[in-house]
């Protein structure tokens, strides 16, 4: 299960949790649903997601000791840096709301919680379902759309997702992306993976692609 994509869903509301942990789980993620802040930082200790979706706003589930920034920050660093964060909340519309959730984690991607639930989830499936060259995803899948060949490794998909940002990742992630860029070569596609250094990578798509 190690390499298994993953999701976290932190939401204090029970329907809503249910929701996007049965729309996760139909895009092909194992998904973990905690009502509380305190609960995620303890499943982050078992597991490394891919993707995680949180509510900061949590009025119906105070923690004792940790808030959903926490479970922010905690996203941003060793071991969950390549991890796509959506955070969603209804006090986002400061610039300096925005500020502090950037300072957190330069990379979450906020949704506004005025918009509702059905924007967040077409969001979240908008991300799994965009072609980068002759890259797709199919059930948390990396899949060479001419070739029907899959990259199962949670780190090819953590790659995609990140796009166009670089990621960072542990040794053995490192490892798996090397071995990805070899499986890209092996089946001609236009999309490569680069080396940044620091076991930081990208995945470089032609512009034309």
């Amino acid at each position: 299960m190690a390499n298994h994509p993953h999701a976290l869903v932190l939401e204090d509301h029970p329907e809503q949790l249910r929701m996007l942990v049965r729309h996760l789980g139909r895009l092909g993620y194992a998904t973990v649903g905690c009502r509380s802040a305190d609960e995620a930082l303890e499943a982050l200790e078992e597991f490394r997601p891919t993707i995680a979706v949180i509510d900061r706003d949590l009025s119906l589930m105070p923690s004792r000791h940790h808030t959903s920034d926490d479970v922010l920050a905690r996203l941003a660093h060793s071991p969950h840096q390549a991890c796509s964060v959506f955070m969603y909340s209804a006090h986002v519309d400061s610039a300096e709301a925005l500020a502090r959730l950037a300072y957190l984690h330069p990379r979450v991607m906020v949704q506004p919680k005025q918009a509702g639930m059905p924007a967040l989830l077409d969001r979240i499936s908008r991300l799994m379902q965009r072609k980068l060259g002759d890259l797709g995803v199919d059930h948390g899948r990396v899949v060479h759309l001419p070739s029907g060949s899959r990259w199962t490794h949670r780190s090819g998909l953590a790659l995609f997702l990140a796009h166009p940002r670089a990621i960072t990742v542990d040794p053995s992630d490192a490892r798996a992306l090397r071995r990805m860029r070899e499986w890209l070569e092996a089946n001609g596609s236009v999309c490569g993976i680069e080396d940044l250094g620091r076991q930081q990578y990208v995945l470089r798509v032609p512009a034309s692609a």
